[in-house]
């Protein structure tokens, strides 16, 4: 059996490699992986690939979101770019870079990163907001998932 093979169905998260006893725990951060696809691509999502922050997010509780955090991010990402911006600065290393994943102006992201500080109440681009944005950022995503949801059928 190849491991690396194409699963049949979409979206798609994969859970951590674990052994027999440990299964539960695999399971636990599919879930997560899963939760965290967008469901606008037929990608897979692996838990591997978030390391720790798999199994951290499978341990949090899912009615937890009134953290400062949280409530700042569901405030950035009422506007239409928040979402797709905080997803750009999660995924880079620089506000250029962020620019470049969301398919804008840099100074645009520039622009966006003051509104999403000043909403934050931190600097999202040093180490610790950096952190703490993220952490924010995927537990929103997570509590506001739609990829369990079924899809209506059409009637015949």
């Amino acid at each position: 059996m190849d491991i690396d093979a194409a699963p049949a169905a979409s979206p798609v998260g994969i859970g951590s490699i674990a052994q027999v006893e440990e299964m539960d725990r695999s399971f636990r951060t599919a879930m997560i992986a899963l939760r965290l696809h967008d469901g606008s691509s037929s990608e897979t999502s692996r838990a591997d690939d978030l390391g720790g922050l798999a199994e951290m997010l499978a341990d949090l509780p899912d009615d937890r979101h009134d953290d400062g955090d949280q409530m700042a991010v569901e405030i950035i990402a009422s506007h239409r770019w928040g979402a797709i911006t905080i997803d750009a600065l999660v995924r880079s290393g620089s506000v250029r870079e962020a620019a470049r994943i969301a398919h804008v102006h840099h100074s645009t992201m520039t622009d966006r990163v003051e509104i999403i500080t000043d909403t934050l109440g931190f600097d999202p681009m040093s180490g610790i907001g950096r952190t703490r944005m993220n952490l924010a950022f995927l537990r929103w995503r997570l509590r506001t998932s739609r990829v369990l949801e079924l899809v209506p059928t059409r009637n015949a």
